[in-house]
């Protein structure tokens, strides 16, 4: 457990209401403080803190209230953020803190070893090229975590643990999923390339089509959000994918309809938070979690392989 925090941390107290916004941003590194281990690491520092309201004509209307956001860096470079809400309770909506960040056992739990995975460019059907999309990007994290722990016939004859092999499983998905394409007019890639987008919904059958045709036995299932289920799935150290309304942590006025795999849960004040990879936020530390209160979630996927069954491991 590595995380990397503040050094100015404030005394707790019992409320964030009537404190500035800098030093609600202090109180809400303290109690991440005790939950996060080893202490907080020296020379880290806040940015000033903003609040930033959804833009107007973006691509996904979100309705999404203002927050605050507050970057944390060391030097010139940021390893995290805190965003909360613009309210008299100052309530934490969402964290990162870039590296390996293993919750203590009686507040959170982490499935790890799932491997991350970045959008990346594809052939488009209309534009020259287009993101890979976040609902078989996700997917390719969850089946790449499988191939590496007793399913290998999973990854196809690839070779497994590589980056490139990852991205084939989100081109081998693309082509099971209704894609659209769907130009970036409001700015949430830095260079406009096309975004595409699936249904959540057909990830499930995706997942388990794929499986399928690799000789693997899946039992997949699509159920609306629940946290205890996160909790269950994860104690027993299976990923699973997430659909949610959340905001881009490096661009927080833009928000979207997003598929990530999820990775682990937290309990931090009587909140909630699930823990997922994002694969549209790059950050120095492949391991890094990204921590969202559970109310931006809308569904949970399961995908468990057999065991014993088509050349999986026998129980």
């Amino acid at each position: 457990m590595r995380p990397l925090l503040s050094l100015c941390l404030l005394a707790a107290s019992s409320a964030l209401a009537a404190l500035p916004p800098q030093e609600q941003a202090l109180q809400h590194l303290e109690r991440l403080s005790k939950v996060f281990l080893p202490p907080p690491a020296q020379g880290c520092t806040l940015s000033k803190p903003v609040l930033v309201a959804q833009a107007p004509g973006q691509l996904y209307q979100s309705n999404l209230p203002p927050v605050w956001v507050v970057r944390i860096r060391t030097g010139p470079t940021d390893h995290g953020y805190l965003m909360w809400e613009n309210t008299d309770s100052g309530a934490l909506l969402e964290f990162a803190l870039d590296g390996k960040h293993l919750p203590i056992p009686e507040n959170g739990g982490l499935t790890e070893g799932v491997p991350a995975l970045q959008q990346f460019p594809v052939p488009g059907l209309q534009a020259k090229a287009v993101a890979s999309g976040c609902v078989p990007t996700a997917g390719a994290s969850l089946l790449a975590y499988w191939a590496n722990r007793g399913f290998p016939q999973w990854s196809g004859g690839l070779p497994l643990n590589q980056h490139k092999t990852v991205e084939n499983y989100a081109v081998r998905l693309r082509q099971k999923l209704h894609m659209s394409e769907l130009p970036d007019t409001s700015g949430y890639t830095n260079d406009g390339m096309t975004l595409s987008g699936a249904y959540p919904k057909e990830l499930a059958e995706a997942v388990a089509s794929d499986a399928r045709a690799h000789g693997v036995v899946l039992k997949t299932e699509h159920v609306p959000f629940s946290f205890p289920k996160l909790k269950t799935e994860t104690a027993a150290s299976r990923p699973v994918l997430l659909s949610c309304m959340v905001r881009l942590p490096q661009k927080p006025h833009l928000a979207w309809g997003h598929e990530m795999v999820g990775v682990g849960w937290l309990e931090l004040n009587g909140a909630q938070f699930a823990g997922v990879e994002d694969n549209f936020y790059p950050t120095a530390s492949e391991e890094t979690v990204r921590w969202i209160r559970k109310e931006a979630f809308e569904s949970l996927i399961t995908a468990i392989p057999e065991p014993g069954e088509a050349g999986g491991p026998k129980k």
